[in-house]
């Protein structure tokens, strides 16, 4: 019994912690989309201590190399990929689950208009 309550702690305190990181990122995400509809080109230098911030506070593996002299655009694809593997971590077992049940539509699918899946265009 006690091993399992510890389990359970440890469990909730792991989503705790990825649910800040997700908030975390989320505000990230709005910021560089604010930066990408105003036209700069490249995010600012200033920015690389928010970045390695946001890393450092990450698990293990999850964040990559994230760098402030890159394309807004890019840098938001990187936090997005980031928080995805957040969630699949947060959500565990659900995760596998889902993916085990509905296919990436990275996998050569796309969504339909009207709805369903279509292949992807070559």
């Amino acid at each position: 019994m006690c091993e399992d309550l510890e389990r359970f702690q440890a469990r909730h305190e792991q989503r705790l912690r990825l649910t800040r990181c997700i908030s975390a990122a989320d505000e990230l995400i709005e910021d560089l989309e604010g930066l990408a509809l105003s036209g700069r080109p490249v995010v600012p230098a200033a920015w690389q201590d928010r970045l390695d911030r946001f890393a450092g506070a990450l698990p293990p593996g999850v964040a990559g190399d994230l760098r402030a002299d890159t394309e807004p655009e890019r840098l938001l694809d990187q936090v997005f990929a980031i928080e995805e593997r957040l969630y699949r971590l947060k959500l565990g077992e659900w995760a596998l689950a889902f993916d085990a049940t509905d296919p990436p539509l990275s996998r050569g699918r796309r969504p339909k208009a009207g709805g369903g899946v279509a292949p992807a265009e070559s």
